[in-house]
């Protein structure tokens, strides 16, 4: 999972002008996700900031990654703010790191990264959006154990008196 954790932090780290060439500041803190909206007093970060956490469901080997994408609003968005437009630009600056990851191939267990939800957030602290991507996950860890499950019992052989050693260094 680090593995898969590190690739997306590399993949938005290694493309900050998708942020800069749209006026907007690269995300400053990119970290795993630990409670840090919710928890200002134990974690310090710069804005913008994107958490990573994820959740695997084993069952039907899909694997969903959440990115909490936090943003400093300087502008207000009410019907009657001066400069309302340029404040709605938080959904621009959501659209690019949804750009930049959907359909990144991360390997390995892993397929392609698909868009999949975007749900908004409130805390005590922040208002932000997290997104929500999911791929397939080859679930190698149920295959190899499987052919152990599936495998003929073991008769313990014994030579001299002594257990003899079946397992073939397995």
């Amino acid at each position: 999972m680090n593995t898969a954790i590190d690739k997306i932090m590399q993949r938005i780290e290694n493309n900050s002008a998708a942020f800069t060439d749209k006026g907007f500041l690269a995300p400053q803190t990119i970290d795993t996700y630990q409670g840090q909206p919710t928890a200002l007093d134990q974690f310090e970060f710069t804005l913008p900031a994107i958490f990573i956490d994820y959740m695997a469901d084993y069952n039907s080997e899909k694997l969903y990654f959440y990115l909490h994408v936090l943003q400093d609003y300087a502008e207000d968005t009410e019907n009657f703010a001066p400069d309302r437009a340029n404040g709605m630009r938080f959904n621009e600056y959501l659209t690019t790191v949804k750009r930049l990851l959907n359909g990144m191939r991360i390997g390995g267990a892993f397929g392609a990264l698909k868009l999949h939800q975007e749900v908004p957030v409130q805390t005590e602290f922040y208002y932000y959006h997290q997104i929500t991507f999911a791929c397939t996950l080859n679930n190698d860890l149920y295959a190899q154990t499987q052919k152990y499950i599936d495998a003929t019992p073991v008769v313990p052989v014994l030579e001299n008196g002594h257990l003899k050693d079946t397992m073939n260094g397995v």
